[in-house]
């Protein structure tokens, strides 16, 4: 049917003042948890965020609910949530602010900002782009399940391209996922990426071969140099949650009653994940140096991957 355009606009501003009023009670809540101080957050429980995330959906703003919900799911009596929960909140802070001036910013940072709010990018005009056509190596697949619904998070690295991509897919249980993705193999697809100041997730345009890699993906030598790059990535968006990395020669080792990676310059960085992985990890490589396939940010890393006797092992 021809789109009523004068409708259109006036759902738009409909929309877009439901979310500067649900913005403005956001920053009242998170300037009152400051003014408060945060040491009685244990003592509230998960209904205190799920609440205000409630009405962040009732102002169309359901990105901004996510965050939330991640909130209460921070672990609030073991040490260390106070940097976990101020680091959320200034996230929330930032995304506010930045929608308030929006129009200052370049288009990029704009999209991800009102990608974080909730506002969706229309997939059928992005996949009338030309993507870009390489050869993806598929480093890892996490499957989460958020109120009912399996979220597909597949990570790739183009061979030619040298850029990470990530594939998201959703589905419901019993109904599979359109496509599926094995890590340890290369495909040959083009992917189109999201609008973005720093493009990351994409959409897989079209799909031809798949088969066993010939070559290894390029890698980091050392943590200085994943924390040197992740500082060029936050320069230019500092909203994102994890970032996909290969680093060479890594070891695990424990240290102060805690388990870390290290590279071969003997710097030492925390890794993230269960303990039963931990244990598996140890008992894959028996502690020697492997080249390894990890997402995090800042101080946290979680092996999802590593290469063994020539031959790439998930974790």
């Amino acid at each position: 049917k021809p789109v009523d355009e004068t409708a259109q606009s006036k759902r738009q501003q409909a929309r877009q003042q439901k979310v500067a009023d649900g913005l403005d009670e956001l920053l009242r809540f998170i300037k009152d948890i400051i003014r408060q101080g945060m040491l009685n957050l244990p003592e509230k429980g998960a209904a205190f965020w799920e609440n205000m995330a409630k009405r962040m959906v009732d102002a169309q703003a359901p990105g901004l609910a996510g965050q939330l919900k991640a909130l209460s799911e921070i672990n609030y009596f073991v040490e260390g949530w106070q940097t976990r929960c101020l680091d959320q909140l200034l996230k929330l802070y930032l995304v506010i602010q930045g929608y308030k001036n929006i129009e200052t910013l370049h288009p990029g940072l704009q999209q991800d900002i009102r990608s974080l709010i909730g506002f969706p990018q229309n997939q059928d005009e992005l996949k009338a782009q030309t993507g870009i056509r390489d050869e993806w190596f598929i480093l890892a697949k996490q499957t989460t399940e958020e109120e009912k619904l399996f979220v597909e998070r597949s990570w790739f690295y183009g061979l030619r391209s040298r850029r990470y991509a990530l594939i998201l897919q959703f589905y419901v249980r019993n109904q599979p996922p359109a496509a599926s993705y094995t890590p340890g193999l290369v495909v040959d697809a083009e992917l189109v990426f999201f609008n973005s100041a720093l493009p990351l997730r994409a959409l897989v345009k079209d799909q031809y071969n798949t088969w066993k890699p010939k070559q290894l993906p390029e890698a980091y030598d050392n943590w200085i140099t994943v924390v040197k790059t992740e500082t060029l990535y936050n320069a230019r968006s500092p909203f994102a949650d994890a970032w996909p990395c290969i680093v060479t020669q890594l070891r695990i080792v424990s240290y102060n009653n805690e388990w870390w990676l290290q590279d071969e310059q003997q710097q030492l960085m925390r890794i993230r994940g269960k303990e039963s992985a931990i244990w598996d990890l140890l008992a894959l490589t028996g502690g020697a140096p492997m080249r390894m396939t990890l997402i995090g940010k800042e101080k946290e890393y979680e092996p999802v991957g590593v290469w063994f006797n020539n031959e790439y092992k998930m974790l």
